[in-house]
């Protein structure tokens, strides 16, 4: 099974006619959005698995999903549930990805698609559950359980990797740090080239306990051939706990992998630090709603524009090839932070107070996008 051609084959026909009609797109730009849009979200879905406690969180979601809007989305939108489809999806992405999730999948898609926003802003969240309304078939025919569906998207890295486009993954290679959208697929594609070497020395090592295990299993199977029944029920019980460390050994393996990558990539903490101040930004925005909230907030903004001076100088020792996808968040963020801006410098009596603040960070933000 490949998973992204299957969520791409339900997204098709009268399906894709209903999301061109909904978006007033063509219907070959919404299909190449689309194939943008599907793998993307399923690496960032296995990214956000692989994290600690992320494969449980994510099979405890699934469990909340409508399996059959995989069967009739098309239905949905003709109905105009779209609204509250998408309302859906943004509160999944933001539970499951982090509240920088879907403003740091947008950008990049979008970059993608010709600077093309709205559209990605509308399909984005519309799609997020479908998706997973798909895995979550996947999940219930197949009985598995929160180590299942983990193991599921792993064995589905190499697929999702070769469906993102080329040049939307030269774009995502730079927001892999946020909350590990991409860093699941984005991982096999950019190490193909040395896979061949250093696969043979890594699994040797990481095998072994496995190989262990097997061995174990192996002995009790044997066991239980020559036990009496008492005793083939006890040894029952204990290889149904063998295979379960077996699978705990795995993820956590996985997890470990992931962890200390992470952990050495500059671009990553970035883009993680840029998500967390985009969000205060617009946190301190949205909570002034009259002179006397602006008053309180002007500390905050003040302290906020004084950290992005740190940040820019972060960024300007990035080497060129690891900036496209920071500049992709920092255009998003950019847009959001104009609007927000605009907004609150309309309250009566606001201006005053926080515009020169807000003026000074506009035209920092814009110097560093042009470089």
């Amino acid at each position: 099974m490949n998973i992204v051609e299957l969520i791409l084959k339900l997204l098709g026909g009268d399906t894709l006619k209903q999301l061109a009609s909904l978006t007033g797109e063509s219907p070959d730009l919404v299909q190449k959005a689309l194939g943008a849009i599907v793998p993307t979200l399923l690496s960032g879905i296995g990214g956000a698995a692989a994290k600690p406690n992320g494969a449980e969180k994510l099979f405890n979601t699934l469990r909340s999903v409508d399996d059959s809007l995989s069967d009739n989305l098309g239905s949905v939108i003709a109905k105009g549930g779209a609204d509250e489809l998408a309302k859906k999806g943004t509160n999944i992405l933001g539970d499951l990805l982090g509240s920088g999730g879907l403003t740091a999948l947008i950008g990049p898609i979008a970059k993608f698609l010709a600077g093309n926003t709205a559209l990605v802003s509308k399909l984005l969240p519309m799609i997020a559950p479908f998706a997973l309304s798909v895995l979550s078939k996947q999940v219930k025919s197949g009985g598995l359980d929160a180590a299942g569906l983990l193991k599921l998207l792993l064995s589905q890295k190499s697929n999702i990797a070769r469906a993102i486009p080329g040049d939307l993954a030269k774009g995502l290679a730079g927001v892999q740090g946020l909350s590990d959208l991409t860093s699941f697929a984005s991982d096999t594609a950019s190490k193909v080239g040395q896979a061949g070497s250093e696969a043979a020395k890594e699994s040797t090592n990481w095998l072994l306990p496995i190989l262990a295990l097997a061995a174990l299993l192996g002995g009790l199977l044997w066991f239980l051939s020559q036990a009496k029944p008492v005793v083939k029920e006890v040894a029952r019980e204990t290889m149904g706990k063998v295979e379960e460390a077996s699978e705990s050994a795995a993820m956590a393996i996985e997890k470990a992998k992931m962890a200390a990558e992470a952990a050495v990539d500059p671009v990553k903490a970035l883009t993680e630090d840029f998500t967390g101040y985009f969000k205060s930004i617009d946190g301190a925005l949205d909570g002034i709603t009259d002179v006397d909230t602006a008053k309180a907030a002007v500390p905050n903004l003040e302290k906020l524009v004084g950290q992005f001076e740190g940040l820019s100088g972060l960024f300007n020792k990035l080497p060129a090839a690891g900036r496209g996808g920071v500049l992709s968040l920092l255009e998003g963020g950019q847009k959001t932070l104009q609007e927000k801006a605009e907004k609150a410098v309309g309250i009566p009596g606001v201006g005053e107070l926080i515009k020169p603040l807000l003026d000074g960070l506009l035209e920092k933000l814009a110097a560093l996008i042009k470089g």
